[in-house]
């Protein structure tokens, strides 16, 4: 096992806890879990949340089968398809709820037969301009659901925020104010806020909320950790060391003889590359911690390896393990070193790094 992502349970249900007492008793989870819940394990993350949300989101037909699969009885929100008539009939019969979010779909939802009724939410768009219909068209599509029989009477209405990140940006509120004070709002049930507006427009009322990566205990914002949030970091990365090389002034470390020694040095060889996630251009540097010490990244990440530089006054061994982010190391700042969004290193963590569920 030299290579792994621990996925600490207690941190999971802290952070629920913390998002459910921030949102207040009259919003309901929606807890995003696509992306194999952001490269953390859908499986045991629907595991240990299920019954502390109202609803799971994920993005692909595997991910809902995987979730029916360990007997999932949360409602589970499909989002972000290429909507046909063969899904909508699937979703039905397996009661996952779809989301709707262009004025085509309206065609085949009228085509239907179905067994079981469909449960749908309607995603407009109010700023975005990706997925969603029209504003201006949100009264006479409601109109044309609510004569379509074999569709469940209440449809919940989304949409999503570009910049709420920014608690100082105009086109939240702006977002906000076209999508809630539009005609007949009242009648439906909204959902509307991410992880970021969470945070930083918490008066932004709405019958759903939808974290994805607050959940895993990382801030949405750019300018502060999960910690300042009062969130707990759920995944831990970490590899062993499986060489130590020692170097002479003037040798050089891996391809493309990127850095080179210019005193005398241990390199730490570490089992974790970019076929695991970590960005092939991560700069000579960036922190990394053996046995609660930081070590600095030399030398271009390979497809298997990495180095690090250690000094020579050091108590590394080979089989010690090195943590690239986790409770004492933020992902953000990780994200900040090699200029990406933890979003992306979370769910770029690859299927050779084995996840393993721990209570702590």
């Amino acid at each position: 096992m030299m290579r792994e992502a621990l996925i600490s349970k207690t941190a999971l249900l802290h952070n629920v806890q913390i998002l459910k007492k921030k949102v207040g008793a009259s919003s309901r989870i929606l807890a995003f879990l696509k992306a194999h819940a952001y490269g953390h394990d859908l499986k045991w993350v629907a595991q240990t949340i299920a019954d502390q949300i109202e609803g799971i989101a994920v993005s692909s037909l595997d991910e809902v089968d995987l979730l029916k699969t360990q007997g999932i009885q949360t409602p589970i929100i499909l989002t972000s398809q290429y909507v046909t008539k063969d899904l909508c009939e699937a979703m039905a019969d397996q009661e996952v709820q779809l989301v709707i979010h262009h004025l085509e779909h309206l065609e085949i939802l009228k085509t239907l037969q179905l067994k079981r009724p469909l449960s749908i939410w309607l995603k407009v768009n109010t700023g975005m301009n990706r997925l969603g219909i029209p504003l201006n068209q949100l009264i006479s599509t409601l109109q044309v659901l609510k004569g379509l029989k074999h569709i469940e009477a209440t449809v919940t209405l989304m949409t999503h925020y570009a910049t709420a990140e920014v608690a100082t940006h105009l086109k939240t509120q702006e977002q906000y104010q076209h999508f809630m004070t539009f005609p007949k709002n009242a009648l439906y049930p909204v959902c509307a806020s991410n992880s970021a507006a969470v945070w930083t427009l918490p008066t932004l009322e709405a019958d759903w909320v939808r974290p994805g990566i607050s959940l895993y205990g990382v801030s949405p914002l750019p300018d502060q950790c999960g910690h300042d949030l009062n969130l707990k970091p759920v995944m831990t990365l970490r590899a062993q060391i499986i060489s130590i090389q020692s170097l002479d002034i003037g040798d050089t470390v891996g391809y493309g003889c990127r850095w080179s020694a210019t005193t005398p040095t241990d390199i730490a060889v570490v089992a974790l590359g970019y076929a695991d996630g970590i960005p092939w251009d991560t700069p000579d540097g960036t922190q990394v911690m053996v046995n609660g010490i930081k070590y600095p990244i030399v030398g271009r990440v390979s497809m298997d390896l990495i180095t690090l530089n250690l000094g020579v006054d050091h108590a590394v061994n080979i089989g010690d393990w090195t943590i690239f982010w986790g409770p004492e190391l933020p992902v953000e700042h990780f994200a900040n070193a090699v200029k990406t969004s933890p979003y992306e290193l979370l769910c770029r963590v690859g299927p050779r790094v084995q996840r393993r569920l721990i209570e702590s």
